[in-house]
Parts: structure tokens; sequence; C-alpha cells
């Protein structure tokens, strides 16, 4: 039976080093500060989305496109810079994008429907923490769903809250 012949693949030697004070994600995986990538491990989560070789190609379009910004250090081996300070690695021009029209609706500030719930006093926390018979007060006064459902998750919570349960419980149904 013939042999058959083993292609040795190259190996990208070096790595980056996250050199910033923040921890990063990228490439699938969590870089903390001082951590390195291998260009070998960058290579097998992003290779084919480059769309170049594996060599010195990738390196450049690695430190230009993914990892780009001061944080990021490339060596050839620990000491060594990949990239000598004469012949820095090319920045590659992002292409000026056309402004397009806006989707409908973009730009259009939420509000709420009842603006004097909004500008009042009444909270689901004013509500629980209130005694009863200002509890109620607030509760009949209240037309915002969200407002009183908030107030019931709390009230059903806490001890001794019965009665703002069913306050809230009937104001719900009102409403």
């Amino acid at each position: 039976m013939p042999k058959k012949e083993e292609k040795k693949e190259e190996i990208l030697e070096g790595f980056a080093k996250n050199e910033g004070k923040e921890g990063f994600f990228k490439l699938q995986r969590s870089i903390p500060p001082g951590g390195k990538l291998t260009f070998e491990q960058a290579y097998l989560t992003i290779g084919k989305i480059s769309g170049t070789k594996k060599d010195e190609s990738f390196v450049r379009w690695l430190k230009t496109n993914s990892l780009a910004g001061p944080e990021w250090v490339f060596y050839r081996e620990e000491g060594v810079p990949f990239f000598s300070l004469e012949h820095p690695a090319e920045a590659v021009e992002t292409p000026v994008v056309a402004d397009t029209a806006p989707g409908k609706g973009a730009g259009i500030a939420m509000k709420r429907k009842n603006k004097k719930t909004l500008d009042s006093e009444i909270t689901p926390s004013a509500i629980v923490e209130a005694d009863p018979a200002h509890a109620l007060e607030l509760i009949e006064k209240c037309r915002d769903k969200t407002i009183l459902r908030k107030a019931m998750n709390i009230a059903s919570h806490l001890a001794h809250k019965e009665e703002h349960r069913r306050h809230l419980l009937r104001r719900l149904e009102q409403v």
C-alpha cells in the first residue's frame, strides 16, 4: 500500500497581545488585559473570512480589521515585535458609504400615552411603601397598567401587603 504524501501546513508564528487596561471579547474568545491570541488561533477562527493566505498578509489584515487599536501589540515571539517601526502595517481605507434614507419610524422618540402619570409621584415603590389608605388613593389615581403590575409584583414579595394586593388586583381589572 503506497504511503500518502503528508502535507505540511504552515504554522503562523507569533501572537497579538492585549496591552490595554480592559479585557475584550474578540474572535469568539475572551482576552483579558495582558492576554495573548496566537495567529494560528485567529486564522482558525476567521481565516476564511479574511480571504488572505496563511502568512504575513493575514497578520496585516488582522491588525487593520479585527484587532485594530493601540491596545493590541503584535509579536513574532516574546519581546520581538512583528512589525518594525520603519514599515508599519498599511491601514486599509474603508469605502465611504453614501447616506441612505432612514427607515420608517427612525428617530421618533417613544412616549408614554399618559403623560400625567409619568410626571406624577405615582411609582410602584410609592404605592407599596404607603399606608393602606394613602395607597388606595394612589391606586385609584393611577391609570398606567405597567406601574400597577410592577407594584403588584413588589407587593407579592413583601409580608403584610395583602390589602395592597387586593386593591391593585381590583384596579388592574378596571383598567
